[in-house]
């Protein structure tokens, strides 16, 4: 969950943290530049998770949301250089998170914890997913759901609904 953030134990029924020791200290410093950027957006609004920090900006006026994007990413860029931050950008927000969380990592201790032999499926439907594709055996079957130009699975859906009903096969 959240990028690889959270791992879900199913024998003990319980999420975990990847990693335990982080800090979030970078925070204090990266949401006063997103109040600004909120302040000149009217509509734009910061959404705070336990590991990021994001302007999304859904619901502004789109010519000047592109504007501000620009501008945001140009900032955001020259202060995470460097540092154990990166920029994402994603449908309609960018993002700064750790860069030592992603869901191709929480993937490969997934897998190197568990041992799991046979099957194995990964869907998804964003480009934070391509990392956990890339980082993905071989024999994983990954599906990207609403194709997208390119990605890094092998096979394309064009909705959650036809996972669900390539699911249902396999019970």
């Amino acid at each position: 969950a959240e990028h690889g953030l959270w791992i879900y134990d199913h024998k003990a029924r319980k999420w975990y943290p990847f990693d335990r020791n982080v800090s979030m200290e970078w925070k204090k410093h990266i949401r006063p530049i997103l109040e600004t950027f909120v302040d000149r957006t009217p509509g734009s609004f910061i959404e705070e998770k336990p590991h990021s920090l994001s302007w999304d900006y859904k619901k502004c006026d789109p010519a000047q949301a592109e504007i501000r994007l620009k501008e945001l990413m140009t900032n955001l860029l020259s202060i995470v250089a460097g540092s154990h931050l990166e920029v994402i950008r994603g449908e309609k927000l960018i993002g700064v998170k750790l860069n030592s969380i992603s869901k191709g990592k929480a993937a490969l201790r997934i897998l190197e914890k568990e041992k799991i032999a046979g099957f194995l499926m990964a869907a998804g439907d964003d480009w934070t997913d391509e990392e956990m594709f890339a980082s993905l055996p071989e024999k994983c079957l990954s599906i990207k759901v609403r194709h997208a130009e390119s990605s890094r699975a092998k096979y394309f859906t064009r909705s959650q609904k036809e996972v669900i009903a390539l699911l249902r096969r396999f019970v």
